[in-house]
């Protein structure tokens, strides 16, 4: 989830209009009407197929409309986008799908044409927009307006909660359709008092915490508010995996490090957030909780954090910490007295994989294409974290933590194959070259243990997953 701010990325957004209609916009509501005017409105639009530069709401009226709120910044609604754009395309003519940003035009184009996610499905944007978002305001991208075929605002909606099915009833013209109110975060305690004791008085404040499952509409946050009148801290984490929590809890990233964490569990996927499950949103609703906790306003922060942690493992029935445990590892090490991997130039930091090399600021992405030796997957003048992270992407199988054992803190020059074959000994091979190797070593760490009540664990070792390390009597799926 992505605040919506305009200090956060200057340079992309164009300036705010002149003039005193946005100032005049009132904000539209779930069940209002689109005003006549909202309709003819002209937008200004990127990448349009029929190559317009400006489009209207009309263009479209009769359909069902999604109004996609993005930018370029935000990781999840540019995940979302091919997503949204199927359902679109699958969806027989019913529904169009128009993002929007206020993000100027020219930024706007050159992202969507380079975005590796983006560039080939040919996606257009309205772009350098005021109205709609004064329109419809939100604090938090993604944010999704379903606007239905009498143009009435059907609702405000996170894009997890839509499918092929939901959508082919909404175009039937169903009302009976169960689509969540997107809610950004818990505004109030859930345990407000029960309305079956309205008409009684509580003498004092009422403190608590709590553990539930995963709750429709909800984004997920972690908030810390404060009511002075009352003297009272309200402070939730919202709608994500037990990692997560865990993490919070701990003030450890441990929890969320494959390569760090041991599930000692039945189903120790249930306890990660799995990539490969993000749309499916019954995995969400069976895997995923909200911690919740009414406190004293006084109460130190170590203290709320220490109490997250027992209350975790007393409701969730698991045990969470951080413990010292011996694990299998990869130690990088000379073999021989050369330095020829070490980067003797000071220069760009390149980390290049077949010929391209990324970054997460698309203006930024170029093709390298291959070295004079062929190689087209290298390093130069990288760190040694750099290297861990293009060894992690270029490899099928997940790797273990790896160590740097040369004794060398500097940056390196280092060639690699090519992912598609890119085994551990085609990599030491590379590596030796060099002078360098990668060997296998058993090493005592902190790791983050996750340990379900009576799960037999004795007299087994976890192996490596790419979840974590589990046994090999559970089940990673």
């Amino acid at each position: 989830m992505c605040a919506e701010a305009r200090s956060q990325r200057p340079d992309p957004l164009g300036p705010a209009l002149a003039g005193d209609l946005n100032d005049s916009i009132k904000p539209l509501q779930i069940g209002d009407t689109i005003p006549e005017y909202l309709w003819h409105l002209p937008l200004q639009v990127v990448n349009q197929p029929e190559k317009k530069e400006t489009i209207t709401l009309n263009d479209y009226r009769g359909k069902l409309i999604i109004l996609d709120f993005w930018g370029t910044y935000c990781t999840t609604c540019i995940f979302n986008m091919p997503y949204l754009h199927g359902l679109a395309n699958k969806s027989g003519g019913a529904l169009a799908v128009l993002p929007v940003t206020p993000e100027k035009r020219d930024y706007v184009a050159r992202f969507l044409n380079n975005n590796a996610r983006l560039k080939t499905l040919s996606i257009s944007s309205i772009v350098q927009d005021q109205t709609l978002r004064h329109t419809f305001p939100t604090q938090t991208l993604p944010h999704l307006v379903l606007i239905d075929q009498h143009g009435r605002i059907r609702t405000i909606t996170q894009a997890e909660y839509l499918n092929d099915s939901l959508i082919a009833k909404l175009a039937a013209g169903s009302q009976d359709v169960y689509i969540p109110l997107k809610r950004e975060g818990l505004s109030r305690p859930l345990m407000d008092v029960a309305s079956a004791y309205s008409d009684t008085r509580i003498n004092g404040n009422v403190y608590y915490s709590a553990v539930s499952g995963f709750i429709d509409g909800i984004t997920h946050t972690m908030k810390r508010s404060v009511d002075s009148a009352q003297r009272l801290m309200h402070y939730t984490v919202t709608n994500t995996s037990v990692a997560k929590l865990y993490t919070t809890a701990l003030g450890s990233p441990l929890p969320l490090d494959p390569k760090r964490r041991i599930l000692e569990a039945a189903l120790p996927h249930r306890y990660v957030f799995v990539a490969k499950h993000y749309w499916d949103i019954d995995q969400r609703r069976s895997n995923f909780y909200t911690y919740e906790c009414v406190m004293p306003i006084g109460m130190a922060k170590k203290d709320q954090l220490a109490k997250m942690r027992i209350d975790l493992d007393a409701y969730l029935g698991l045990n969470g910490r951080i413990a010292p445990r011996t694990v299998r590892c990869l130690a990088l090490v000379k073999t021989n007295g050369s330095t020829e991997f070490a980067a003797r130039e000071t220069g760009e930091r390149q980390i290049v994989v077949e010929g391209k090399m990324d970054s997460r600021f698309f203006d930024k992405i170029s093709q390298m294409g291959a070295l004079p030796n062929g190689v087209d997957t290298y390093i130069r003048n990288g760190k040694f974290a750099d290297m861990v992270g293009l060894l992690n992407r270029i490899t099928a199988e997940p790797l273990p933590v790896i160590l740097n054992e040369t004794g060398y803190d500097g940056r390196f020059n280092l060639d690699f194959p090519t992912p598609h074959g890119a085994t551990l000994d085609a990599i030491n091979t590379m590596l030796q070259a060099k002078g360098l190797a990668l060997q296998w070593v058993d090493r005592e760490m902190d790791m983050f243990v996750l340990t379900e009540t009576g799960f037999p664990h004795e007299g087994q070792s976890p192996t490596l997953s790419d979840i974590g390390y589990t046994y090999s009597s559970t089940q990673t799926q």
